[in-house]
């Protein structure tokens, strides 16, 4: 939330677009525990939870994005290959991402997909760390 609230910030001030990418990395599904025809149907559900969760994020933040041209996209694949990507299609001068993301403890100092990011990128990256709260530090 840290890394969205200053890249809004930071748009809003430079009236800049500002393309929100939600990338759903597939974790491989042991088929004794999720049936092999069950998992179209559970695709389709993390697809709706992923646009939910967006359109959540966007009314929460109206009045901060006041002025903001925002383009969002859902993917699927290995997180830091769909930022890259998708920065590289959109023409990105700056990737605004959090230091952890939700795939667990990866790396204790920063995520594994923002350093790879950081790595690998060909436009700046800003790496939010985010406070207890939620907050950008």
């Amino acid at each position: 939330m840290a890394a969205f609230q200053r890249a809004a910030e930071m748009a809003r001030r430079t009236e800049a677009e500002l393309f929100l990418l939600h990338a759903m990395e597939a974790r491989p599904v042991i088929s004794q525990w999720y049936p092999i025809e069950g998992l179209g149907e559970m695709s389709v559900e993390l697809q709706e939870k992923a646009k939910e969760a967006m359109e959540s994020l966007l009314r929460s933040a109206q009045e901060s994005l006041l002025g903001v041209n925002v383009k969002t996209a859902i993917t699927s694949g290995r997180g830091f290959e769909e930022i890259l990507e998708n920065a590289r299609v959109w023409g990105a001068d700056l990737i605004i991402l959090g230091a952890r993301g939700s795939a667990g403890v990866e790396n204790i100092l920063m995520g594994s997909t923002a350093q790879r990011v950081v790595d690998l990128s060909d436009c700046s990256v800003l790496v939010v760390k985010s406070s207890g709260n939620g907050e950008a530090r």
